[in-house]
This record gives C-alpha cells, structure tokens and sequence, in this order.
C-alpha cells in the first residue's frame, strides 16, 4: 500500500477513538445537566408563571392608559421605564383574498406606478450557459469550492 493511504487510516482511526471517548464524557455529563435543568425548572416555575402574568398586566396597563406617551417615548419610573414604539407600518389583505388579486385591481384602475418590475440576473442561467470570457465581461466569475470530508468508525 502507498504511504498516504497508512497516514489517512492511522488518523482516521484515531480520530475515531478520541470521538467516541469525548462521546462518552459527554452523554455522561449531559445525564447529569439534564437533572439539573429539571430540578432549576421545577424550582422557578411558580416565578417564572407569575412574572409572565405580571408583564402582561403591565403591556395592557400601557395600552389602555392614555397619555403616558404622548410627550416622551419613554416614562422614567422609580423602578424602571417604560416605553412605546411604533414599528413601521405594514399592509394586510382587507377585502382582496390575495396579493395577485391586489395586482389586478391596480391594473384594472390604472395605478401602475404602484406596481413594482424587478430586474436581476439570472445567476443560474449565467452559470449554466455562459462562458467564461463572457462572464468576465460582465464582471463575474465561476467560482467551485470542493469540500473535503472523512468518516471514521
């Protein structure tokens, strides 16, 4: 046999050895985490339940309080702050069933400069049919990574 091939099986059997002795610590001390993370969940139910009903009170409280922001973002307390912020506004579907339905609304009513064409290349068809040379042109370029891997017993 050729001297790469006793290289690559000494190592692959020895890296094979120290993965399954890493497995063995491993599985052993994932037992015990597991105990753990029981027990700490066990422990910190009951406070874990009450923060997430207090917290919900609170959201609501903010809601249904008017003014609390309508000069600051941001109320300073004695215990913490609260603060409220607009996330950009969105669009749903209201009457239409779906968005092609949408599109064709605009259409029928003439409101194309709402309708948005979009141009990019085909990347794959670039990469199935066209040369080299004409790539470059363009400026681009195939690039094909080649990924080595092992498997060990």
């Amino acid at each position: 046999m050729e001297n790469w091939v006793n290289q690559a099986n000494e190592l692959l059997k020895e890296i094979g050895d120290r993965k399954r002795a890493v497995a063995i610590v491993n599985s052993r001390y994932d037992a015990q985490v597991a105990e753990l993370r029981k027990r700490q969940t066990a422990e910190t139910q009951k406070d874990v339940e009450a923060i997430a009903t207090m917290e919900k009170d609170l959201m609501q409280l903010m809601s249904d309080t008017p003014g609390i922001f309508d000069k600051k973002r941001t109320a300073k307390l004695a215990f913490g702050e609260l603060s409220a912020r607009k996330k950009p506004a969105s669009l749903e579907l209201d009457g239409a069933k779906d968005w092609e339905t949408v599109l064709g609304n605009l259409k029928a009513h003439m409101l194309t400069a709402y309708i948005q064409v979009k141009e990019t290349p085909d990347k794959t068809l670039i990469k199935k049919s066209m040369s080299a040379a004409d790539m470059a042109r363009i400026g681009v370029k195939k690039v094909q990574e080649v990924k080595y891997d092992y498997k060990s017993i």
